[in-house]
């Protein structure tokens, strides 16, 4: 008979890896919201947003996306590492940041297009982030890394990387809590809106028309 301290609870690949995606994106979240000098303490509702985005999106396709690549090119050679890096830098880092800000954006209430909006907006320059740190990472994940082990190198990385993206999805600006409407600070509209309600859209508030009245005309004549 077995003692009890050596019974070990048996738990899929799949939900290890949901696991510590959702604890680790949260602990990036943290991290962002105490870098951020926008962020007035723990906004719990933000955290919880970054931990399900991890946990239930992040994981589940990343983990299939790197059983992919180990099939499609499964040779340990430099042309497959090139090949599963320019894949994964391309395709799938654009796919998997373009849901980031849409999945974040309707878990907000905002919906489906304004999120696509963000992306119109942001998507560049978070790329160019992304191709700053995630090229050589990548390289010598997709190389000599497990794939089983693949994603959760890519989580541990992911702290400081959630972090910015983090503080980038949720930068204030104009959009419910913190998510940019199309129109920026700068915008003729930006003087236009009331102050941000927490959890709820920016009100855009009417202009009025400021093109002058006949009656204004004539008495100018």
């Amino acid at each position: 008979m077995e003692a009890s301290g050596d019974i070990a609870i048996p738990v899929s690949p799949l939900v290890a890896d949901v696991i510590a995606s959702g604890l680790l994106w949260a602990i990036g979240d943290v991290v962002a919201q105490k870098l951020d000098v926008q962020s007035d303490g723990i906004d719990s509702r933000r955290l919880a947003r970054q931990a399900v985005f991890g946990a239930f999106i992040l994981a589940p396709l990343a983990r299939s996306w790197y059983l992919l690549l180990s099939v499609m090119l499964p040779e340990a050679s430099l042309p497959s590492t090139i090949a599963k890096v320019a894949l994964d830098q391309t395709i799938w880092a654009v796919t998997i940041l373009s849901l980031m800000y849409v999945s974040l954006s309707v878990m907000q209430g905002a919906g489906v297009q304004h999120g696509l909006s963000v992306v119109r907006a942001r998507i560049r320059d978070t790329m160019k982030a992304n191709w700053c740190v995630w090229p050589l990472v990548q390289a010598v994940n997709l190389t000599f890394v497990p794939v089983r082990h693949q994603l959760l190198i890519v989580n541990l990385v992911s702290i400081p990387w959630s972090a910015y993206l983090s503080i980038k999805a949720n930068r204030s600006g104009g959009g419910p809590e913190g998510i940019s409407f199309p129109h920026g600070e700068h915008s003729p509209l930006a003087s236009q809106r009331s102050p941000p309600k927490k959890g709820g859209f920016v009100e855009v508030v009417p202009m009025h028309d400021a093109r002058p009245k006949k009656s204004d005309w004539e008495d100018a004549l």
